[in-house]
């Protein structure tokens, strides 16, 4: 995106959603993260895609936080494979927690449509139909949408009701036909805006031509009817096919030999077009694996030895310790660094007084109760104390 775009269209829809997400502060991160603790995650694509949003994403964090800086491994536009690096973000620790949740959003939903764009997009290489988007977009969504698409490799149609005339049937039965409309719409506009018309039978077709329509859009129409219509406008007008065009049935258009199909699916929620790309903050993995760390050690692991085995700073490191404290997770500092505290076990010393043959009958309670006997001790008259470790249990 360029910055302009950036700066006048999209920022104030990001620091929208920022507000709709935070409406005073999060009070969970607040609460457990000290104001002036730094730190950094690592950007981790889930899934194969092609990769767009980076700049909207790094906006995301710079709004909250002046300090952020987000230095990224690969470029929009890029395709990217599940595990792969593609960078890091290093900011206040607060930053990162508040606003990746709506960085991502965006990421992912941007990256979805540009990887879901690129699989139409290829249908009509080499050919002269280009593929375009439409007004399908979410609201308050459309100029990343849009950027998506255009990143995917497609084409933007006309951005909102402003950008371009486009008559549909409500217009053509408003104005009273199709060629009141195009010439009401001639003397309204301004002379550079084209005129397109929506038609869907053969017989619009004709009128449109007549009407001098400078784009002719074939609505939901069956490939043969469209043949026809094709040969009707013989060049007269740039001709646009549209209606439940997908991935799955575009590369039947190229035949036709159209200018442009258009499909909102690229853009379409859930269910019917993409689905968000799976990108990821890498913390959570990354501190399953600290917690690991510390659990499989006998004795005390040093910032910089875990900093070092995670690829990631101490101050990384200092700030997932304070997450994993937050958790419930119970992480001891000593002066030799982190220990994971394990669950106590209650000890007891029994003082018995019997003879031998009890003694089989002793143990055999201790154990059955589920207890482990660590050693026995003898104090002998003779010999005075004798100390054996057992270490029996069931």
């Amino acid at each position: 995106m360029n910055s302009v775009t950036l700066r006048l269209e999209a920022e104030p829809l990001i620091l929208s959603a920022l507000r709709e997400d935070i409406t005073s502060e999060d009070v969970s991160t607040n609460a457990v993260v000290d104001e002036a603790a730094l730190g950094e995650v690592r950007l981790i694509a889930k899934q194969d895609g092609v990769i767009c949003g980076l700049d909207v994403f790094a906006r995301t964090f710079e709004l909250l936080d002046e300090g952020a800086r987000c230095k990224f491994t690969v470029a929009d536009g890029e395709d990217v494979s599940a595990g792969q690096d593609l960078g890091v973000v290093s900011a206040h620790v607060r930053t990162l927690l508040s606003g990746e949740r709506v960085a991502l959003n965006y990421l992912q939903r941007m990256s979805g449509i540009a990887t879901y764009t690129r699989q139409m997009a290829r249908l009509f290489e080499g050919t002269r139909t280009r593929l375009v988007d439409t007004r399908k977009t979410c609201p308050n969504m459309r100029v990343f949408e849009k950027e998506a698409v255009r990143v995917g490799g497609a084409s933007n149609h006309r951005y909102n009701l402003s950008d371009g005339v486009m008559l549909k049937d409500n217009h053509i039965d408003a104005a009273g036909g199709i060629a009141p409309a195009v010439a009401a719409a001639r003397a309204y506009a301004p002379f550079v805006r084209k005129v397109e018309v929506e038609v869907e039978t053969l017989d619009m077709v004709r009128e449109a031509v007549a009407a001098g329509a400078d784009i002719i859009m074939l609505d939901n129409m069956d490939h043969d009817t469209m043949a026809e219509a094709m040969a009707i406008i013989d060049g007269a007008a740039e001709v646009e096919v549209s209606g439940n065009v997908d991935a799955q049935n575009a590369a039947a258009l190229v035949d036709l030999g159209v200018d442009i199909v258009s499909s909102g699916l690229p853009q379409a929620p859930h269910g019917h077009g993409p689905r968000g790309a799976g990108v990821a903050m890498g913390g959570e993995e990354r501190r399953e694996r600290l917690v690991a760390l510390l659990g499989s050690a006998d004795v005390p692991v040093s910032g910089a030895d875990l900093a070092r085995e995670l690829g990631v700073s101490r101050q990384v490191i200092v700030q997932d310790i304070a997450l994993i404290r937050r958790d419930g997770v119970d992480v001891a500092s000593t002066h030799r660094g982190y220990v994971l505290a394990r669950p106590s076990v209650p000890r007891r010393m029994f003082k018995v007084r019997h003879g031998e043959e009890r003694v089989q009958e002793e143990l055999d309670l201790i154990v059955d109760l589920g207890a482990t006997v660590e050693d026995v001790v003898v104090n002998h008259r003779s010999y005075g104390v004798i100390s054996v470790a057992l270490g029996v249990s069931s």
